[in-house]
């Protein structure tokens, strides 16, 4: 009998031993964040990564990053997500934080006879509506954690709440389980936005309409490089000045200066020209022009006009296409 208890004892131990978390076994708690926020009309959301991670080349993060979003999008293609260079205003912002900006909490080890606490590793801090996930810098990201960590805060700021059921990409816990969504998550979230998306940027390129006044298109890149604008015909500019094309008009009759006339008087008057994103200043455009994209951004703004700050008196267009640049 005694060796009867002796090895139940041994056994005992032995068992208990291997099911308590080891440092080798990645059980981390995702945050101690229990926000979650509303669901609106709104299914299109831009994000952008403000930093970036030491330890990991820039390439690999955004692929983590974007699996995360796509992981969702796919789940329900009602949803879009758009990731925007860093500097524009966006509803989802990510970013490496020091540890001391990461609340730590006394969430116990799921498993296992010992139940110590276990770290948090990412946070999510809410500012007019405007979401920012914190992940601690201090921690060995690799990309697996990174999209399962945006995963679980992208739910919450889809509207989703956290979920005790193992699998579910809405449960805190972190134990490097494979990364999919649990049927319980996709009922919610298709529930959630069971309308298709007709917001956010919808254009594709190449892109062709007539301009005589302020536009602004969002234009869905599908993929990066330089994007070229050519413009043709001719519009009559007001009553005295008569015909111009998309070059513009240096003067007006008997060279009198029609600057104050214009939306940028560097620039010749009733001439094609645009600005992108969030851009203040025009850049003259004229029969072509061409800019590149960031290498980021999957979508971008581009606003055309007539350099005249009363187009209301003009008649006719500029025929104008935007378009990738061979």
């Amino acid at each position: 009998m005694k060796n009867f208890f002796l090895f139940f004892s041994t056994a005992l131990f032995v068992w208990a031993c291997s099911t308590v978390p080891d440092p080798a076994s990645k059980v981390y708690y995702i945050t101690e964040t229990t926000t979650t926020r509303q669901p609106s009309g709104i299914c299109a959301f831009r994000y952008k990564i403000t930093n970036s991670y030491s330890r990991l080349d820039n390439q690999s993060q955004q692929n983590a990053v974007r699996a995360a979003f796509d992981l969702w999008q796919k789940g329900n293609p009602n949803l879009l997500f758009l990731q925007k260079q860093d500097g524009l205003t966006t509803e989802i912002a990510i970013r490496f934080a020091e540890p001391s900006e990461i609340p730590q909490g006394t969430q116990k080890a799921p498993i296992g006879l010992v139940r110590g606490n276990i770290p948090t590793i990412s946070a999510l801090k809410v500012d007019n509506n405007n979401y920012t996930i914190l992940l601690d810098a201090s921690f060995p990201w690799d990309t697996h954690a990174i999209t399962r960590a945006l995963s679980f805060h992208i739910g919450k700021f889809l509207g989703l709440e956290i979920s005790p059921e193992n699998g579910s990409m809405m449960n805190p816990v972190y134990l490097k389980e494979t990364i999919r969504l649990s049927d319980a998550d996709s009922v919610k979230i298709n529930a959630l936005y069971s309308l298709p998306c007709t917001s956010g940027c919808n254009n594709f390129l190449p892109l062709s309409l007539p301009v005589n006044d302020i536009i602004t298109k969002s234009i869905r890149l599908d993929k990066q490089g330089k994007i070229a604008i050519s413009a043709s015909g001719r519009m009559v500019i007001g009553f005295w000045l008569g015909w111009s094309t998309p070059a513009g008009l240096e003067n007006g009759l008997f060279s009198v200066p029609i600057g104050d006339y214009s939306l940028d008087r560097s620039i010749n008057h009733a001439a094609l020209i645009y600005r992108i994103n969030n851009e203040t200043k025009w850049r003259y455009c004229g029969t072509a022009c061409e800019f590149s994209t960031d290498g980021v951004s999957q979508c971008i703004d581009v606003t055309l006009a007539i350099n005249d700050n009363k187009p209301s008196d003009n008649d006719g267009a500029y025929d104008v296409t935007v378009n990738y640049k061979p």
